[in-house]
């Protein structure tokens, strides 16, 4: 009896590895890709006005998570429109 549950216990694991391994390569697959810039309320805090009265903002650098994946809108849009 002992070597039956051993032989269940390893198609099991051998089931889920494989479960995990096709979730990892479907979300690969088939990853939306997403456009990601600052957050806007950390952008409003960084407004400022000078003495006259006009808005004045220096550009900023922010990091961007891991994983994200970087489009060049411009070649997107000339794509498109041939």
């Amino acid at each position: 009896m002992g070597e039956r549950v051993w032989e269940t216990l390893e198609i099991f694991i051998s089931i889920m590895i494989g479960v995990v391994i096709g979730m990892f390569i479907g979300y690969m697959m088939f990853k939306k890709v997403l456009y990601k810039g600052p957050d806007s309320n950390e952008v409003i805090k960084e407004i400022k006005t000078d003495d006259k009265g006009k808005y004045k903002w220096e550009p900023m650098i922010t990091l961007c998570p891991l994983g994200t994946v970087h489009v060049d809108l411009e070649s997107e849009t000339n794509e498109t429109s041939k």
